[in-house]
């Protein structure tokens, strides 16, 4: 009897290689199309480095601005390309769910305070002499202040990340919190950062384009300005004229503030796709508004003047929070506007971030007009500034954190931990557009009428304490 026919063909390699392959999921990868943009991003980059050096290096004799100009370009162009070169190369490397990983902020605080110093060194030391000394010194001055800014911006964005991750809260101790802290992806906080440099560009342009057409609009009123003040006077006497003051106050506190804020929302709006949780918002705008304000600060330092480097450094640090704050609130407001669908939420927050810049900017300017028209602003300009930097902008960063927590945990629609305890810290709040919400601290008896209208987020939070109370 042939007994081949009665068995059964062999199919547990393929149901074994069926169940593994349904078990094990397949790690996510770069699209056809993502990758096509990837390899765009790296040849745009590849011609942007390559037409700077040309610029930079080619024959100039620098007789005439033109020379000054094709070289700044080329200063300009050398490092954004680089820039393109490197993160096109990275992302196409990482995974595109790949989250962010919080490295330390020791590393660029140390590399900040080496690179001031030796920018403070080279600063005193090196001097244009002749035209041919131009190209070089230039170019230790664009590889100084670009170290500089690169690092403080690291540094900036790190110290926000870990201030992120302290206010996270933990919950009960026996038990995970309720929502865990989940960081945005790392490919799109990248790319933000790119869209703040070339944010920046555009914003340059405009304000040069606003300064051009004030000038054509108050021609007359500029050439008795400048008749009145003689070749030999101080240039303090050129400040001193009304029209220069007023012009100089509402173009650096109104305009600029406008036309900034609106170029580093650009971005925001061009990655609104990644933008799915307050924290993202968050995240990403400070990753603008950081990239926007190394540009900013580069150009400024890049003239490797004593003072630049010496209070200049920590100045633009200090500057550097500042756009990344002021871009993080369009953030969470972009991300709430999203959330809610109105347009007005994304408004409001543009409105206070501009306020925010505009006081900024305010008071430098205030600063710089201060020591010569009056001693007494410029001495109050001062210590406006000195608070913002110790007291606003750190208080903004914790209230910012600590909204991004309430609105996550809304979003999850779940309530906040007994533990959670956020400072009121005033305007820092009013600046997110938010509150701090309360909560009863863990071991008190409170009435359910006073605790449901402080407790909004979650609606069996009341419930639940009353449970916990009467099990302890």
């Amino acid at each position: 009897m042939d007994t081949s026919e009665s068995q059964p063909p062999s199919i547990e390699p393929n149901l074994t290689f069926s169940v593994a392959e349904t078990l094990i999921p397949e790690p996510a990868h770069w699209s056809d199309r993502a990758r096509r943009w990837l390899t765009i991003a790296l040849v745009i980059g590849s011609l942007a480095l390559l037409i700077g050096v040309l610029l930079f290096f080619g024959p100039a004799t620098f007789q005439s601005i033109e020379d000054v100009l094709k070289m700044y370009l080329g200063l300009v162009l050398m490092p954004i390309g680089a820039g393109l070169i490197f993160l096109a190369a990275r992302t196409l490397k990482a995974a595109p769910d790949q989250l962010y990983q919080l490295p330390l902020s020791g590393t660029p605080r140390q590399l900040f305070i080496a690179v001031w110093i030796v920018g403070l060194i080279a600063s005193l030391v090196l001097r244009i002499r002749t035209l041919g000394d131009f190209r070089p010194i230039s170019l230790v001055s664009l590889a100084l202040a670009s170290a500089l800014v690169l690092s403080g911006g690291l540094w900036a964005y790190r110290w926000f990340a870990n201030k992120l991750q302290n206010e996270w809260p933990t919950g009960r101790l026996e038990s995970p919190p309720a929502v865990l802290l989940r960081w945005p992806r790392s490919w799109p906080i990248g790319w933000a950062a790119i869209s703040g440099i070339l944010g920046a560009i555009l914003a340059g342009g405009l304000e040069v384009l606003f300064l051009w057409l004030a000038a054509m609009l108050f021609r007359s009123a500029l050439a008795d300005a400048l008749q009145s003040v003689s070749v030999a006077d101080d240039l303090t006497e050129l400040l001193r004229q009304p029209i220069i003051l007023i012009g100089a106050l509402v173009g650096v506190a109104i305009i600029a503030p406008m036309i900034e804020e609106a170029c580093k929302a650009i971005g925001l709006r061009l990655m609104r796709g990644a933008i799915q949780r307050p924290i993202d918002g968050l995240m990403m705008g400070m990753a603008i508004g950081i990239s926007f304000g190394m540009v900013e600060s580069g150009l400024y330092l890049s003239a490797l003047g004593t003072v630049n480097w010496l209070v200049g450094g920590w100045l633009r640090l200090s500057t550097l929070i500042l756009h990344g704050i002021a871009t993080s609130i369009v953030g969470v407001a972009y991300a709430r506007s999203l959330r809610s669908g109105r347009r007005r939420d994304l408004l409001a927050g543009y409105g206070r971030a501009v306020l925010l810049h505009g006081t900024w900017n305010a008071v430098a300017i205030g600063i710089s007009f201060g020591f010569s028209l009056s001693a007494c602003l410029g001495i109050a300009c001062v210590i406006v500034l000195l608070l913002l930097i110790g007291v606003v902008i750190p208080r903004t960063v914790l209230a910012g954190v600590q909204t991004v927590i309430q609105e996550g945990y809304g979003q999850a629609n779940e309530s906040l931990p007994p533990e959670w305890s956020p400072a009121d810290y005033g305007l820092g709040w009013r600046l997110m557009g938010s509150r701090p919400i309360l909560t009863p601290p863990m071991g008190t008896v409170t009435a359910p009428e006073a605790v449901a209208p402080q407790t909004p987020i979650g609606g069996e939070y009341v419930q639940r304490v009353e449970d916990d109370l009467k099990t302890m």
